[in-house]
């Protein structure tokens, strides 16, 4: 879906978006958006998507 795209690049969650939540941890690194192609936003976004699970998975260990 859209929303799930936006999580994916903005790297960040969907309530988050929605505005019905301020928990934002950023994800940083070094990139110039002035040149940027699809095939980079494609490869921020799956970065993002990986990070974004392993901090799921991490907070469903830690509740265990």
């Amino acid at each position: 879906s859209l929303l799930d795209k936006l999580c994916s690049v903005f790297g960040c969650s969907d309530t988050y978006i929605l505005c019905k939540s301020d928990e934002y941890n950023s994800i940083d690194f070094s990139f110039s958006p002035t040149n940027a192609a699809r095939d980079d936003l494609d490869c921020i976004s799956s970065v993002h998507k990986i990070i974004l699970n392993m901090r799921f998975l991490n907070k469903l260990d830690d509740g265990d």
